[in-house]
């Protein structure tokens, strides 16, 4: 069993070869579990540091991932996360400061100490590079900001500007910081702290009006607040419907939804109440490998009429 999972985890690292070889990218996940024979792991790179997620295995399966990372990588850090404890260096010093990493190209500021996400969604590399290309010139809303990277992506593909939405003032401010660390523009007036449905509703009275509008609420098995955890792109589109300039697009996150893209399609084009047409359909990159359609993330990009 122990063998069976130290060469799963080595073929796993030489699948992701052309990422090792980007100079420009420095964040991604080398082991993910659930598709890779390794169900309770997960392992991410953030720079030079590497985070083990244990969600049941063994301590002796944990030792082993610990091995092979450390064959594979001069790591300066390896953190082990499991549920209900606080992370803990098994290789280094626990980081106290936050880094930089790279994403094609980009930078971001994550804490691979937190208990949580350290600041970036690995599977959402894909939305960031779909909004670099389909961002110019439009005024670009993200709701659920969080730390703002698909709000970076989106100026770097030339948006005039990014309202990001967030009830955590931390987030905001990661927001802010995110966008000066790529020497973008950004200002107080471009975060809105408040609940998504008010700010959408606020917008909507003022008469707001963008050219795309980014949907990732908190998946439902996320530890999310009770008034984000139901939320759902298509329970937000009758309130988004009304800000979308005609010719923008919705870029929706669909998480944990076995229905098929055209069943989930139809039915935000229908909440919307406007001719929507698909024009993008894209899933977590190639690092995260999903043997179940059912925890596979699905992005939607949809031009509203």
């Amino acid at each position: 069993m122990a063998n069976d999972l130290a060469e799963r985890l080595r073929l796993a690292y030489q699948a992701r070869s052309a990422l090792h070889e980007d100079p420009q990218t420095t964040a991604y996940r080398l082991f993910h579990g659930y598709g890779e024979g390794g169900p309770a792991l997960a392992v991410d790179r953030f720079g030079d540091v590497a985070i083990i997620e244990n969600r049941g295995s063994t301590a002796e399966e944990v030792d082993i991932a610990m091995q092979v990372l450390g064959k594979a990588e001069p790591f300066s850090c390896i953190v082990l996360k499991e549920r209900g404890k606080e992370p803990r260096a098994l290789l280094g010093v626990l980081p106290s400061e936050p880094s930089a990493v790279l994403e094609e190209g980009l930078s971001y500021w994550v804490e691979t100490w937190a208990p949580r996400n350290p600041g970036l969604y690995l599977d959402a590399r894909p939305a960031r590079n779909w909004l670099r290309a389909n961002s110019s010139g439009r005024r670009v809303l993200n709701l659920f900001s969080y730390a703002g990277s698909l709000g970076v992506a989106a100026m770097a593909g030339g948006a005039k500007g990014v309202i990001h939405c967030d009830t955590q003032k931390r987030a905001l401010l990661r927001c802010q910081e995110n966008h000066r660390l790529n020497g973008q523009r950004t200002d107080a007036r471009d975060q809105e702290r408040m609940d998504v449905v008010k700010m959408l509703r606020k917008a909507s009275e003022k008469g707001r009006k963008f050219g795309g509008v980014i949907v990732d609420p908190p998946p439902p098995s996320a530890s999310t607040a009770s008034n984000c955890s139901a939320m759902t792109p298509t329970s937000l589109a009758p309130a988004i419907s009304p800000l979308v300039e005609p010719g923008g697009w919705v870029l929706c996150f669909f998480h944990h939804d076995a229905r098929s893209w055209d069943e989930l399609e139809e039915e935000m084009g229908k909440a919307l109440g406007r001719r929507a047409v698909s024009m993008w359909r894209g899933r977590s990159g190639s690092d995260f490998p999903e043997s179940s359609a059912e925890r596979d993330l699905r992005l939607s990009a949809l031009r509203i009429a």
